[in-house]
């Protein structure tokens, strides 16, 4: 798809997609790898997180997917190229419903902000 669509492309990582395309680790490799993946996921993740309730990013949530952590995403507006910007609410293991709350209160106040506007 990248090179057939080169203007619609990842900006960075087509050489380790094209690498990644032709390597056959076989099913027992690929299994080690995406647990050790999401192993270290998970101590960064609760690394990160010690002494807070939730962090909140900006467009980004491939360590908090990869860790299996409850993640909220919630509309921020547009970037300047027109795309939907999200800003990202993750929660330690078993917080889904402070997580919630959490969101609900955000989009709550975001809504009174543009109401007062």
């Amino acid at each position: 798809f990248n090179r057939r669509a080169m203007r619609l492309r990842a900006p960075r990582g087509q050489d380790l997609l094209e690498a990644a395309e032709r390597e056959d680790l076989g099913r027992a490799r690929y299994e080690a790898l995406v647990r050790d993946n999401r192993s270290a996921s998970l101590a960064a993740v609760r690394a990160a997180l010690e002494g807070f309730d939730f962090l909140m990013t900006f467009n980004t949530y491939a360590a908090f997917n990869m860790a299996g952590v409850p993640l909220l995403s919630l509309p921020a507006g547009r970037l300047p190229s027109g795309e939907p910007a999200a800003l990202r609410l993750a929660a330690g293991l078993g917080r889904d419903g402070e997580l919630l709350l959490a969101g609900a209160a955000f989009a709550l106040a975001a809504q009174a902000i543009g109401d007062r506007r």
